[in-house]
């Protein structure tokens, strides 16, 4: 596509998941100005996936010149996806292979880093360069900037919090995500009346708490304080001055996280930490946009 004028400053982003990947052209106040999805076809191998990235970007139809910025799940250094579960990845140099077909320049990161770029550059963090972005969604996800420099760490897997091995052998995502989630509900079972059934996923049990269930009620103030008890360690470590919520899971129960959170910084940190700090939510809500804020 020949030179536009009016795409001057636009990003590409490409949100790899699991199941699918999502793709957007997005202007210089990070609006999107066309969108496209297209299944992953990890099962199929890493050439299937790449196929689908490059029909994705095409259908776009952006200027030659717009750079493309990548989220891709895993532990990814140096353009390289050292290991992604979902994707049954190890070592994919994907920078390079996808620099090689869609020949533009490609950035590339972990997916939850690139959100809390696209909450930097466009959304909640816009005002703030010591910010921490919490994701709950089937996993916890995390990511943190220090004077608005991203933290990688000496392996480049900073802030992987929902690895933490806790004492009993559980990770602590196992009570701080929808996976958890749905474990804490069938451990309270007996211990509350519920209208639940038993095979409900975490939509219902949200739903079921919004309308006082008293056993999704009591799971969803357990993850939350979980949560909470994260962000605390998190807060008084690197002293943000802000933490933000976001995956579709944290979005969901802003209700019980936001005042959780709060309560609990300010009752575990430094009085100089929690009166820096402000919660809130995730206002890049599109994972796409979040990963066009990494292009360059």
């Amino acid at each position: 596509m020949k030179h536009n004028p009016t795409q001057d400053k636009w990003r590409i982003g490409i949100d790899i998941g699991g199941t699918k990947i999502a793709f957007a052209l997005v202007d210089s106040q990070g609006q999107v100005m066309t969108a496209y999805r297209l299944a992953t076809r990890a099962e199929e191998g890493l050439e299937a996936v790449i196929e689908q990235i490059v029909t994705g970007v095409n259908a776009l139809g952006a200027d030659d010149e717009i750079a493309v910025g990548v989220g891709c799940p895993g532990y990814i250094r140096d353009g390289v996806v050292q290991y992604a579960t979902n994707l049954n990845w190890r070592d994919v140099p994907l920078q390079g292979i996808l620099f090689e077909r869609l020949a533009r320049h490609i950035s590339i990161e972990n997916d939850v880093n690139a959100m809390l770029f696209g909450e930097r550059m466009y959304g909640a963090a816009r005002e703030h360069a010591n910010a921490v972005y919490l994701s709950i969604g089937t996993g916890l996800g995390a990511a943190a900037m220090a004077d608005g420099r991203l933290l990688r760490g000496a392996s480049g897997v900073a802030m992987e919090l929902g690895h933490i091995n806790r004492a009993d052998g559980s990770l602590f995502e196992d009570g701080a995500s929808g996976g958890g989630l749905l474990k804490m509900v069938a451990a309270m079972r007996d211990d509350y009346p519920t209208a639940l059934d038993a095979a409900a996923d975490t939509q219902a049990i949200i739903s079921a708490a919004t309308n006082d269930d008293e056993l999704a009620g009591a799971a969803v103030c357990a993850l939350a304080h979980n949560i909470a008890e994260a962000a605390a360690w998190v807060c008084s470590t690197l002293n943000p001055s802000a933490v933000i919520i976001g995956g579709g899971m944290g979005i969901a129960l802003k209700r019980w996280l936001i005042p959780t959170v709060e309560t609990r910084i300010k009752a575990a940190c430094p009085e100089p930490v929690s009166a820096a700090v402000t919660v809130c939510t995730a206002q890049v809500k599109d994972s796409a946009v979040g990963a066009a804020a990494l292009a360059r």
